[in-house]
């Protein structure tokens, strides 16, 4: 699931050239939710979905 982009810039940037673009982070594998290790693994991936809307205003 897709809450929100990381920012509205970025989100009119992405949607202007027909493409949605996100990252799938690793927030729960960092040490601090993982007993002090670390279980972050590379690459991490962007993800560019192709849609078919335009710009939306976010409040």
């Amino acid at each position: 699931m897709i809450s929100r982009p990381a920012d509205e810039s970025h989100a009119r940037r992405s949607v202007a050239d027909g493409y949605l673009c996100v990252t799938a982070n690793q927030l729960h594998r960092q040490a601090k939710y993982q007993r002090g290790k670390d279980l972050r693994r590379k690459p991490y991936r962007l993800f560019r979905v192709p849609v078919d809307a335009g710009p939306v205003r976010l409040r």
